[in-house]
């Protein structure tokens, strides 16, 4: 007997197989892209976000010695942000007992505050998503799946087939396409 595709059609194994691989393409052909545009998606930028305060002083982050990784400030940066803020109108004398908040502390610290000091904007600044190379790389991905996936059926057909295109008994593509060897 010949081996085609009609003969390989006829094994059990060889149809699971196909469900198998097939789902396999369409998990790779959805996940990459996916994974790809999560890769290009806006982050937040460490180097470039500051703290803007009411009395017109601005510090980066990295210079001001607070550490985020998101727009939103931990308890110990937000007083950080406050103490880089505070204004002084005059010198503090000294107190002997423990402050109850950040703004009492601040105020033993370095002084009587001014009505704006300690007051403070955090500026979180982001990437921008880098929509060509998104595009252009889940384009390509997809394109290096389908050539890997069509490679991997070539090189299956040769090994069971023997033969790295082989007949196909059906000679249809969304139509029944006319013999050429047969006469009207």
């Amino acid at each position: 007997m010949k081996k085609d595709l009609k003969y390989l059609n006829s094994k059990w194994w060889y149809r699971l197989m196909k469900v198998l691989i097939f789902s396999i393409l369409v998990y790779a052909l959805v996940g990459i892209p996916i994974a790809v545009f999560d890769s290009y998606a806006p982050r937040f930028d460490y180097e470039n976000s500051y703290i803007s305060c009411a009395n017109g002083k601005t510090f980066s982050l990295k210079n001001g010695g607070i550490y985020a990784f998101s727009d939103n400030l931990g308890a110990h940066n937000v007083d950080r942000a406050i103490e880089l803020c505070v204004d002084v109108i005059k010198s503090s004398t000294e107190v002997s007992y423990v402050p109850v908040s950040v703004r009492e502390a601040l105020t033993l610290k370095y002084g009587t505050p001014s009505i704006n000091s300690g007051k403070y904007e955090f500026v979180a600044i982001y990437t921008d998503r880098n929509w060509i190379a998104s595009l252009s790389y889940s384009i390509m991905a997809i394109m290096a799946t389908l050539l890997i996936f069509e490679l991997i059926r070539r090189v299956f057909y040769y090994i069971v087939l023997g033969s790295f295109f082989p007949d196909n008994p059906k000679k249809y593509f969304m139509f029944k396409l006319k013999d050429k060897n047969k006469e009207n």
